[in-house]
């Protein structure tokens, strides 16, 4: 059976780990399900059977691939280039010692801490090599025999940061819905990352450039989501438009929602 917040590759590193099989590939060999097919919702059928989880709970739990780059994570649609993390494979040493499994927010790139536990989320096992997909446990990369992301140190979020990651976490139906400043009503997860990032690029750069994005900062992009959603919560994204004269918040979100459609 699935656990809270697990993803179908999750459970499908769960099942190698419950094995203990050191690499990932040693589970593709033993039942010719692959990991990767399981990130894009493909061999669902075949892990079902090998898992024994019913279908119809891998199908809800599953990143579904649709057309281009649009991949559905529950019921929202993302960016699989932008919003999808595969490499480094992260983790929350917290979480996976109160229940050892993988969380499917652990995949997006757009957060980088764990809000419940206050701290960023580990990309390495405590041998320093990165986490990876080829890692057939759950706490250590394969490449290692003692390594736990238990031991490596712990480095701390910024509050900020864990304010905005909180949000996301809420979209996503993980934890208490909070509440949607107005400039955010109505808009899906990848327009309301959009704009978020916007509004940072924006107050920073001191005008609206629309090419311009958050690498153009030179900063933690985590840190500057934050500063951008912390303008937009504080309901300070009116008067920043007007200060760079970028027109009304209506319209202006209006060109960031339009310049989106593939």
């Amino acid at each position: 059976m699935l656990r809270s917040e697990e993803p179908a590759h999750g459970l499908y590193l769960r099942l190698c780990d419950t094995n203990g099989l050191a690499r990932s590939a040693i589970m593709r060999t033993l039942t010719g399900v692959r990991c990767e097919r399981v990130w894009n919702g493909r061999d669902l059928h075949a892990l079902a059977e090998i898992s024994k989880c019913p279908m119809a709970d891998l199908e809800r739990s599953a990143f579904r691939g649709g057309s281009g780059r649009a991949i559905r994570v529950r019921e929202h649609v993302l960016d699989s280039r932008d919003d999808l993390l595969k490499s480094p494979r992260r983790s929350c040493p917290d979480c996976l010692n109160e229940s050892h499994h993988h969380r499917l927010w652990w995949d997006l790139a757009f957060i980088a801490t764990c809000p419940r536990h206050l701290r960023r989320l580990a990309s390495h096992c405590s041998c320093g090599r990165p986490l990876s997909w080829k890692d057939g446990l759950l706490a250590r990369c394969f490449a290692c025999d003692h390594g736990d992301v238990a031991a490596v140190a712990v480095e701390e979020a910024d509050i900020y940061v864990v304010e905005l990651d909180r949000w996301f976490l809420a979209q996503l139906g993980v934890g208490d819905v909070s509440l949607i400043p107005p400039a955010l009503h109505g808009l899906q997860l990848r327009q309301a990352i959009q704009v978020i990032e916007r509004t940072a690029v924006l107050d920073l750069l001191g005008y609206d450039d629309p090419n311009a994005g958050l690498y153009d900062l030179h900063m933690d992009a985590a840190k500057a989501r934050a500063h951008g959603f912390r303008l937009i919560y504080e309901g300070r994204l009116e008067a920043l438009l007007d200060r760079v004269h970028a027109g009304n918040v209506g319209d202006w979100i209006k060109l960031i929602r339009d310049s989106m459609i593939r």
